[in-house]
């Protein structure tokens, strides 16, 4: 899933540096998740919602889960 578009959005999202940005930084990371498909488990706060199969969902959380460490990890490498 990972590719050149990836790392473009990066340039746009902050580095957290405490409660003074993170409103923004919060914001800036859930619109990847948005993009990518993969915001739902942040909508639904952890719930499943009763359409989805369990299996789906599992994936999908793991999916945001992978894309937020992925920004962490090249935010840090970044600076």
């Amino acid at each position: 899933m990972a590719g050149s578009s990836d790392s473009s959005h990066l340039m746009h999202i902050e580095k957290l540096e405490g409660a003074h940005n993170f409103a923004v930084w919060q914001k800036q990371c859930y619109n990847i998740l948005l993009q990518k498909k993969q915001a739902k488990p942040i909508k639904a706060k952890g719930v499943k919602p009763a359409d989805v199969e369990q299996d789906d969902w599992d994936e999908l959380n793991e999916l945001a889960r992978s894309t937020m460490s992925y920004l962490s990890l090249m935010l840090c490498c970044l600076t």
